[in-house]
C-alpha cells in the first residue's frame, strides 16, 4: 500500500521523527511494552507496496489483559481495506493464537499516521514487540538501531527458509549487510486499464498487445489519445492515462528508468535526476499532461476520484488497491508497464515485519513475525486484494480475482526485470524536498532540465549531511 502524505505533514513528521528515533537509539532498552489502547482503524494507510482506499472500521476498544500464565505480545500494523482488512488479519492470526495459548496477542491496527504512531511509541519506550514497517522507512529505523538484527534468529532457526521469498522482496529490508525485517506484502507497480472504455473505443486490450511484444510507450500514448474524451465538458472529461507525479508514491521511477535514466548513484551520494535520460523520462509524463492533454491537470482531480468514477482509461498502481477497485461498476484488468527505450522493467516495492530491539520476549516475537509473514497468513492478505512476496503463494494469487491477469504481478519477479528504489536513511527527507521541484514541472509546466539542475544540489546536500 503506497503511503501518501501532504508535503506539510511530511515535513512536520521528519522534524520530529528523526530526532525521536535518535533519542531512542541512544537510550537503554525499554521494559516489556505497557498496554496500549487499540487505535481506530478505518482503513489502510495508503504504500504501501500494496495500498487500499480508506473505509470506515471498528471503534477503539480497551486493550486486552492476559490471563494467569499468559504473556502479552503486542502487534501493530495498518489494516488494508478497513473492516475487511481487520477481518483478514484476525483470520491470519487465528492459527497462531490457537497454537500459542500461552500468549495474548494485542492487535493494534493503525490506519492514519502510522509512522508517527510508531515513532511516538519508540520514543516513549513502549514500542510494539512486532510491527509492520513501510519500506519507505525501513532503512531509516534500521540505521537508528531500534529494530532487531534478525540474522542470529534466522541462523538459529533451521526450519526457516528465506528462499521462500522472491529475491527482490528480500533486498529492501537489508541495511549495511544485515537483515532487519522479513518481507510482508509487496507488489510490482503495474498498469491498470478500464476494459469497458477499451471495448467502447474498439481497442484491442493492452494485455493482447503485450503478449505480441507491441505494448510500448508509443502505443500507450496512441491509446491514451483515443481514450481521452472531452465531449462531455470539463466535469465529465475522460482522460486516457494517469500516474502519480513524484518519487515517494512510486509514480516517476518507472518512466525515469524506462528512459535509461536513474535516480541516485550506487553509493547513494549523488542525484542523477538532471541527466539527459532522467530528464527525458520526467518530460514524457509532463508532455502527457500539458502537450498531449491525455492526463489530467491538478484542477481536474480536485474533489473527485477519476479512477473510481470511470474517467481514467489507464493508470499505474499497486495490487493492494484491488480491494477497492473490486467495487467499481466497470470491468478492469492489468498489464505490465509499457516498454520504453530501456526495455522491460518495473518497480517492485514491499513492506516489512520488524521486531523491536527493546522487546523482552524475543522468541515469541520471532515466532509471531514468522507467522505473520508465513504462507498461511499471507494467503489471507492475498484474498483481501494484496500481493505476495512469497514464491509459494502464487496459486492463491492467481485465484484472487479481479484482476484476471494476475500473472503480470509476479512475472517480472520470476523473470528478473524488477527494479528497486534507492532507499537510505535520508529517503523521506530528500524525496519530500524534491516535491516542490516536481510541482513546478507538473503543475507549472516549467522546463524539466532547468528545474532538475536546481533540484540536484539541494538533494545532494541532504544526502551528504
Amino acid at each position: 500500500m503506497e503511503t501518501r502524505y501532504s508535503r506539510r505533514s511530511f515535513l512536520r513528521m521528519m522534524a520530529g521523527a528523526s530526532a525521536a528515533l535518535t533519542v531512542v537509539a541512544c537510550s537503554a532498552p525499554a521494559p516489556t511494552p505497557a498496554p496500549q489502547p487499540a487505535a481506530k482503524a478505518p482503513a489502510a494507510e495508503p504504500t504501501k507496496a500494496a495500498a487500499a482506499a480508506p473505509t470506515a472500521a471498528a471503534a477503539p476498544t480497551a486493550a486486552p489483559q492476559p490471563k494467569a500464565g499468559q504473556t502479552k505480545i503486542q502487534f501493530m500494523w495498518w489494516p488494508i481495506g478497513g473492516e475487511r482488512g481487520l477481518k483478514a488479519m484476525d483470520a491470519a492470526m487465528k492459527p497462531f493464537e490457537e497454537a500459542h495459548p500461552e500468549l495474548l496477542v494485542e492487535k493494534i491496527p493503525v490506519a492514519q499516521n502510522y509512522f508517527d504512531k510508531l515513532v511516538t511509541m519508540y520514543a516513549g519506550g513502549t514500542p510494539p514487540d512486532v510491527h509492520a514497517v513501510d519500506n519507505y522507512n525501513i532503512t531509516e529505523i534500521a540505521d537508528k538501531g531500534v529494530v532487531m538484527d534478525l540474522e542470529p534468529l534466522i541462523a538459529a532457526d533451521k526450519a526457516f527458509k528465506l528462499d521462500d521469498f522472491f529475491a527482490a522482496a528480500l533486498k529492501e529490508s537489508v541495511w549495511k549487510s544485515r537483515r532487519h525485517a522479513l518481507p510482508y506484502i509487496g507488489s510490482t507497480r503495474i498498469m491498470f486499464y478500464n476494459s469497458d472504455l477499451m471495448q467502447a473505443k474498439g481497442l484491442e486490450t493492452p494485455d493482447k498487445l503485450w503478449e505480441k511484444g507491441q505494448w510500448t510507450w508509443d502505443k500507450m500514448v496512441e491509446y491514451a489519445r483515443k481514450l481521452t474524451d472531452t465531449s462531455g465538458g470539463a466535469a465529465k472529461t475522460v482522460f486516457g492515462f494517469n500516474d502519480d507525479r513524484n518519487l515517494a508514491a512510486g509514480g516517476l521511477p518507472n518512466w525515469i528508468w524506462g528512459a535509461k535514466g536513474d535516480i541516485l548513484n550506487a553509493e547513494m551520494t549523488k542525484c542523477l535526476l538532471n541527466t539527459p535520460e532522467a530528464v527525458a523520462g520526467i518530460k514524457f509524463i509532463q508532455d502527457l499532461i500539458h502537450k498531449e492533454a491525455v492526463a489530467p491537470k491538478a484542477d481536474a482531480m480536485k474533489d473527485v476520484d477519476l479512477v473510481a468514477t470511470g474517467r481514467i482509461g489507464m493508470w499505474m498502481s499497486w495490487r493492494g488497491l484491488s480491494v477497492g477497485y473490486r467495487a467499481f461498476s466497470y470491468k478492469w484488468d492489468v498489464v505490465p508497464a509499457p516498454t520504453g527505450p530501456a526495455g522491460k522493467l518495473t518497480l517492485y516495492k514491499g513492506n516489512s515485519m520488524c521486531i523491536a530491539k527493546a522487546t523482552k520476549i524475543v522468541d515469541p516475537s520471532w515466532q509471531l513475525a514468522k507467522h505473520i509473514t508465513g504462507r498461511e497468513a499471507d494467503q489471507q492478505y492475498i484474498m483481501n486484494g494484496g500481493a505476495t512476496p512469497r514464491k509459494d503463494n502464487l496459486d492463491t494469487l492467481m485465484k484472487s480475482t479481479p484482476p484476471q491477469n494476475n500473472q503480470y504481478f509476479y512475472s517480472p519477479l520470476n523473470e528478473g526485470w524488477t527494479k528497486m528504489l534507492p532507499f537510505n536513511p535520508k529517503w523521506r527527507e530528500w524525496t519530500t524536498e524534491s516535491n516542490k521541484y516536481f510541482d513546478r514541472i507538473f503543475l507549472d509546466n516549467e522546463d524539466v532540465q532547468k528545474v532538475m539542475n536546481e533540484m540536484v544540489p539541494a538533494v545532494e546536500k541532504i544526502l551528504k549531511a
